[in-house]
């Protein structure tokens, strides 16, 4: 049987409340970045001054040519891995562990040689 709440009256929960708040340094200097730029924009039309953007055109044509080059340069690098891993393969197939040996001499040499350069 149940207590009538008349006289009992039971406590309610007790809820946790909490506003976060965020600080993200690299927006905040994004967005004061963005208002002095505006700002200056603002006071070059205030003064007459045209401000000139560049061509769109152009500047997608320079960024497809070095995506090309850039293309070309990643399928020659890759034609080359493919060519070493084959010839290592066959190495190893003639010569055995004296072909491992020779890629574990190789390899080092050829990253200290790229990072001179």
């Amino acid at each position: 049987m149940r207590i009538p709440r008349i006289l009992f009256k039971t406590p309610k929960h007790k809820r946790f409340e909490i506003t976060p708040r965020y600080y993200d340094p690299v927006r905040e200097e994004i967005e004061q970045r963005t208002a002095t730029i505006r700002a200056e924009l603002e006071q070059e039309r205030k003064q007459g001054h045209h401000v000139s953007h560049g061509s769109i055109r152009g500047s997608f044509t320079q960024s497809r040519e070095r995506r090309q080059q850039e293309d070309i340069k990643a399928n020659v690098l890759l034609g080359g891995l493919l060519a070493s891993l084959v010839g290592f393969v066959f190495a190893f197939l003639e010569f055995g562990n004296y072909a491992f040996a020779l890629l574990l001499l190789i390899v080092p040499l050829y990253i200290y040689i790229k990072s001179k350069s």
